[in-house]
C-alpha cells in the first residue's frame, strides 16, 4: 500500500512478535501469521463471515510495500479485525455482532490510541468506506444500499421517481423517468449515495 506510513507501525515492545523468516518468501510469511491471529481473534470474539472476510483483507494487505512488515503482526491482525468491523458497523448496537471499539481494544489487548492508528492506516490504504462493497459481509449484503441499488435494475430505473433534475452532462429527470444511463444521483435517488472512490491504493490478491 503505497500511501500508507511505516512511521503508523510503532507498537509497545510489550506485544512484540516480530516477522518470522525462517522459511517460506516474506510475503507468505507475513500472510500466514496475520491469518493466524485473525483467525483466533475471530473464533474467540466474533464468527465464521469475520473470519473469512479478515483473511480476504489480510492476503490484500500482504503486498510488496506493505505495512504490515513493519511493527507487530499481532497489532496489525487486530487492525484488521477492526477495520472489518468498521465497514460492517460493529460498534453500533443496532448490528449483530456487537462490540464496542473500547471493548474490542480490550479484548484484543491492544491499546485502543494503536488499534485506531492502525486501522486507520488500513482504511485510508484499502480506501474504505462503512457498508464497502469489497469487504461487506454476506449476511449484510441485504442491507447494504451500495450493492443494492448496484445490482438491482428496478431501483435504478425508478431512482428519478421525484422527476425534474438535470445533470451537467445533459441527462435529466422528467415525469419519473431519467435519461442518463444507470442515473445514481445523490439528489435523485432515494436512497441514500455514498461517493464513488477509486481501488487503486490497494488491490486484494
Amino acid at each position: 500500500m503505497p500511501t500508507a506510513k511505516k512511521s503508523a507501525a510503532k507498537t509497545t515492545a510489550k506485544k512484540k512478535t516480530p516477522l518470522k523468516k525462517a522459511s517460506g518468501t516474506p510475503l507468505t510469511e507475513l500472510k500466514k501469521e496475520l491469518i493466524e491471529h485473525t483467525d483466533a481473534f475471530c473464533k474467540d470474539l466474533l464468527n465464521e463471515e469475520y473470519r473469512d472476510m479478515c483473511r480476504v483483507m489480510a492476503k490484500g494487505l500482504c503486498v510488496e510495500d506493505s505495512p504490515a512488515f513493519a511493527g507487530d503482526t499481532r497489532t496489525w491482525a487486530a487492525a484488521i479485525v477492526a477495520t472489518v468491523g468498521y465497514v460492517n458497523f460493529l460498534d453500533d448496537a443496532s448490528f449483530k455482532p456487537y462490540i464496542s471499539q473500547a471493548d474490542l481494544a480490550k479484548k484484543l489487548d491492544i491499546p485502543k490510541a494503536v488499534l485506531n492508528k492502525h486501522r486507520k492506516v488500513l482504511i485510508d490504504g484499502f480506501d474504505l468506506i462503512p457498508f464497502d462493497p469489497d469487504f461487506t459481509l454476506p449476511s449484510m449484503i441485504p442491507m447494504n444500499p451500495l450493492i443494492t441499488l448496484a445490482s438491482s435494475p428496478t431501483l435504478l430505473e425508478g431512482c428519478c421517481q421525484a422527476g425534474g433534475c438535470s445533470d451537467s452532462e445533459g441527462g435529466s429527470c422528467e415525469n419519473g423517468s431519467c435519461s442518463m444511463e444507470g442515473c445514481d444521483r445523490a439528489d435523485c435517488c432515494q436512497l441514500e449515495a455514498k461517493p464513488k472512490k477509486s481501488k487503486t491504493k490497494t488491490k486484494k490478491k
